[in-house]
């Protein structure tokens, strides 16, 4: 890990000019991963391009999910809440009494 530091503090910031495609090496659902060469050190990389797109339609679906779980949240919530309105109103008044004073 630490030859990993090194090597990137020598390299700087890596800018796309200093890159150059060799070939590429895969794709999937999460972009392109191309070989390529950094110019001014000559060295060897991977690089992960993904797609605007696929990034607009991920960040989508985890909202859509975000607000489904959160719909969840809430039926469970208004559910207990019934649950435990129902079960005090059935209470008598001298039960209520005698709760509140344990």
């Amino acid at each position: 890990m630490k030859e990993f530091f090194i090597l990137k503090s020598a390299i700087g910031e890596l800018k796309q000019d200093d890159l150059v495609n060799i070939c590429e090496l895969g794709q999937g659902n999460g972009g392109v991963v191309w070989k390529v060469r950094h110019k001014p050190t000559h060295k060897i990389m991977a690089r992960k391009v993904c797609s605007l797109k696929l990034i607009q339609i991920r960040n989508q679906q985890k909202f859509r999910n975000l607000e489904s779980f959160g719909l969840f949240i809430l039926k469970c919530y208004l559910q207990l809440r019934k649950s435990l309105t129902s079960t005090v109103s059935s209470l008598s008044n001298r039960e209520l009494i005698e709760s509140r004073n344990i």
